[in-house]
Parts: C-alpha cells; sequence; structure tokens
C-alpha cells in the first residue's frame, strides 16, 4: 500500500477507483485488516469487496474525506433459490459477469466497514471489475432504503401485522410482481388505540403492462385481494371517493408516469417486502432511484 503520496484521494483518482469497483478475494484481506470500524469477520477465497463511497467523495482531498466505504460480499457456488434483489432489509443478491462467467455474490447489510483511503492505494484496481449501473443501482437502493423507509403509526404496523397471513400472502402472490410501488395516506396518524386508521392507497405499475390484457387482469386482480385483504384487518379502514358509495374505496391504480411531486409529498411509500421475514417476500421491483 501507498502511505507516503501527498494525498491519497489523487493516487484513487489516477488509479481509477469509482463506486462499484470490486477487489477480488486475493486482495481482500489486506483491505479488511486495515478496517478503521469493529469488523471482525475475516476473508475467505469467497470474499470479494466492493466500493461503496460515491466517486466525488473517493477524489475528495482527504481532510475533507478520508475514507473509503466498502462491502464484504460472498461468491454463491450456484445461483440462489430464492435471489433477493432488494426484498429484504438485510440481504442482497448480485451478478457480475466477466468473461462470459457469471458470478452470484450475497451481501449482508452489517458487512460494511471503513478504511483510510491510503489503505487503497496500490491494492490493484482492475477497472474491468466493476458492477453494472442496474446492479450498482440495486445495491444503492438497497442502502438507502434501510435508513429511508417511511414510518408508519406503530398501531397502524400492528394491526396491518404485514409479516402475518393473509398481509404476507398477498405480497408473495405472482400479481404482486407487477405491482412497482405501494403509496399509503392516512388521514388520522394519531388515531387513538380504540381509532380507526382513514387510509387513502395507490398502486403503481408500468405504463406497458396495462396494455397487456393478461397482465391488466393480474393487476386488478392484485388490486381486489389488496382491498379485501386490508379491509379485514382491525382498525383499518378505507376513504371513500364518494361519500354515499359505501363501495368507493380511494385505492388507485397509476402508471409510474403518472406518480406527481404532489403525491409523493402526501403519501408515504409501503414497503410491504421490508415489513417481510427475508426468506419469504417477493418484492416488486423499485421504481425511483433515490440516489
Amino acid at each position: 500500500m501507498a502511505d507516503n503520496i501527498p494525498d491519497a484521494a489523487g493516487c484513487l483518482r489516477l488509479e481509477g477507483w469509482r463506486q462499484g469497483c470490486l477487489i477480488q478475494p486475493n486482495n481482500a484481506q489486506q483491505i479488511i485488516e486495515s478496517s478503521i470500524d469493529y469488523y471482525n469477520k475475516g476473508a475467505s477465497p469467497d470474499t470479494w469487496l466492493v466500493i461503496l463511497t460515491q466517486d466525488c467523495d473517493l477524489v475528495r482531498n482527504t481532510d475533507v474525506e478520508p475514507f473509503v466505504e466498502l462491502l464484504a460480499l460472498q461468491t454463491l457456488s450456484n445461483k440462489p433459490s430464492n435471489p433477493m434483489k432488494g426484498q429484504s432489509a438485510r440481504t442482497l443478491h448480485l451478478t457480475f459477469k466477466i468473461d462470459n462467467q457469471i458470478y452470484w455474490f450475497e451481501c449482508c447489510i452489517h458487512d460494511r466497514f471503513r478504511i483510510k483511503k491510503n489503505a487503497l492505494c496500490g491494492a490493484g484496481c482492475n477497472t474491468k471489475l466493476v458492477f453494472q449501473e442496474n446492479e450498482l443501482r440495486l445495491l444503492r437502493q438497497w442502502l438507502a432504503r434501510r435508513y429511508t423507509r417511511a414510518a408508519f403509526p406503530d398501531n397502524f404496523e400492528k394491526y396491518l401485522a404485514s409479516t402475518k397471513d393473509p398481509v404476507k400472502k398477498l405480497f408473495k402472490s405472482a400479481a404482486a410482481k407487477l405491482i412497482s410501488t405501494v403509496y399509503i395516506a392516512i388521514d388520522n396518524e394519531e388515531a387513538g388505540m380504540d381509532e380507526d386508521y382513514v387510509i387513502h392507497v395507490i398502486l403503481t405499475v408500468l405504463a406497458e403492462d396495462f396494455e397487456e390484457d393478461e397482465k391488466r387482469a393480474s393487476i386488478d386482480e392484485f388490486e381486489e385481494r389488496f382491498i379485501t385483504v386490508f379491509s379485514n384487518r382491525p382498525h383499518i379502514r378505507f376513504a371513500l371517493k364518494y361519500p354515499d358509495d359505501s363501495a368507493s374505496y380511494d385505492v388507485r391504480v397509476l402508471s409510474e408516469e403518472d406518480v406527481t411531486l404532489s403525491i409523493l409529498r402526501n403519501y408515504k411509500r409501503f414497503d410491504a417486502d421490508y415489513r417481510s421475514v427475508d426468506d419469504d417476500a417477493i418484492s416488486p421491483p423499485e421504481n425511483i432511484d433515490v440516489n
């Protein structure tokens, strides 16, 4: 490792390090040993590392940005039977292809650590070993959602019981794959223990899925099941579009293109996947890149 350079950030710039760069197992142990955080997992022949720090911070002088954050990844011998592509708050699976070989990685949210920038200088940056943008976006979103997912009232979460049947089954269904995002607005978030929460819901889908009859039927099916399941939970009821029509539930299905800033200000994203146990949720894909 290079120690006596004017500023390690210049070294990282020259070597080509950027967010998403991968470090192979033969260099992983030396990097892990440079950790300034408590990280007690040693590297194995299956351990790779990925750079998490954004490009602009990697090349910023060390007096402003002195550290590089990394995540340890474990290679898998086979494709996992149920890949977690953003559904779990703790586990993520990513793929990387080079020389016609596909690598499957498993990530744990607790395997992040920092090193000083000079510890990365001379560590053998291979500019071909970098995640493709789709995988990198998934990684960024997974990290961000752990801290940015919306907080709903405790009693609302308790009444919904989203980690138990039948809510869990609803979001595991095949039709749920077509729902990009669920947005919920609650009229009375300060409701008491014996009061009902009155909710408005927006389900978003890909615009092209509206055009396919089979997919549109599945979307309609999910909407009906959503209304049934949520209506059957205690102290949760839908606001009405028309006060005189008791069945005019305020549940809308919109294409992603029709989600406005006003909606984002007034509705909270409901991450049903993050409210389920790690190995049994099927999550809709992201529709908004928070980075």
